[in-house]
């Protein structure tokens, strides 16, 4: 009777001891998941202010990385304030001045939001077509999200040397485009 007893408690010993190191290594998973977005941001934010992207391609191709952050199952709450304190960094001072820094933020809380409760992740982008007109530029880009695509056209301008994204809009699929 005791060898049973005694049986029975070291293998329930044994089934604690994995339920619990299982989930410590979750813990630390999720934990490693969430210093990598930030890590990620930083190195961006760092690309920025150390070398400024020179070309429409390059500031947009850098948007469009910060993007797929946001839309990462990794992205968490507590990253939203660096995040767009590094997309910021992208931005003219009209669209600064139209966006506010504390609405910006809940925009995109909310935008996380809904990407975790339908599970929209990014896919990829895609920059269609790089259109220079004098001092503006405009952008077509394709982002292929998990439930659609997004045809968006940034509009950009340089200020000081250094190209910012004044607006953008999303626009509709060339019907051809969408057939093939």
């Amino acid at each position: 009777m005791k060898k049973g007893l005694l049986i029975v408690l070291m293998f329930g010993l044994c089934v604690a001891f994995f339920l619990i190191a299982s989930n410590q290594k979750f813990i630390r998973d999720v934990g490693a998941e969430k210093i990598e977005i930030q890590s990620k941001l930083e190195e961006v934010s760092k690309k920025i202010d150390s070398s400024y992207p020179e070309t429409p391609k390059a500031l947009i191709k850098l948007n469009n990385e910060l993007m797929g952050y946001l839309y990462s199952k990794n992205m968490q709450e507590a990253d939203v304030d660096f995040y767009v304190e590094t997309i910021r960094k992208l931005y003219d001072e009209v669209l600064l001045a139209l966006n506010p820094k504390e609405d910006q933020k809940s925009a995109v809380l909310i935008e996380l939001q809904k990407n975790a409760e339908r599970s929209i992740k990014l896919l990829g982008s895609e920059i269609e077509d790089v259109t220079l007109i004098g001092e503006d530029a405009e952008v077509k880009v394709t982002h292929y999200l998990s439930t659609n695509d997004i045809v968006r056209v940034y509009k950009l301008t340089q200020t000081s040397g250094k190209w910012k994204i004044v607006s953008w809009e999303n626009v509709k699929q060339d019907s051809a485009k969408s057939e093939e």
